[in-house]
């Protein structure tokens, strides 16, 4: 059986494929050659992060994340079965739904303000805001891959 260090060397190498592809198609969706975001360096960098929690002994007790934005060019979320993460989109909170065998894919501040700068978008344009109310609150333990760029 491969060890976690050989699974996660392995996803890693896909999550970077997947990061080329992302910034390749954002920069089309722009308008701008396929490479502009590659050419900034938006894949220079590759940060993972791994969050578990075992079961909590008293759910009612705890208050999750306090909200914030993620300071990447992107990131990538493995989520597992158990949700809790929001979004903020103009003021109001939405519960981001578990699709089964779907990545979850955030648009950081360091791209955002690329954007914005070069293309003069209003910073309500890209607000993204996240919390994690509900993960802590669980009775079941869980983890967390993210991956920023």
């Amino acid at each position: 059986m491969d060890s976690f260090r050989d699974v996660m060397m392995e996803y890693s190498k896909q999550v970077m494929i997947l990061g080329e592809f992302l910034f390749e198609l954002l920069s089309e969706a722009l308008g701008l050659n396929p490479n502009h975001l590659k050419d900034m360096e938006c894949l220079k960098g590759l940060r993972m992060l791994c969050h578990y929690f075992p079961p909590c002994p008293e759910p009612d007790l705890t208050f999750g994340t306090s909200k914030h934005s993620d300071g990447s060019f992107l990131t990538v979320l493995l989520p597992d079965n158990i949700e809790g993460l929001q979004v903020c989109r103009e003021g109001y909170w939405f519960d981001v739904p578990h699709v089964p065998g779907a990545l979850i894919i955030n648009i950081g501040d360091l791209l955002q303000a690329s954007l914005r700068n070069q293309y003069m978008f209003a910073s309500s344009d890209f607000t993204s805001l996240f919390t994690m109310l509900d993960l802590f609150k669980k009775s079941s333990s869980w983890f967390k891959v993210f991956f920023f760029f």
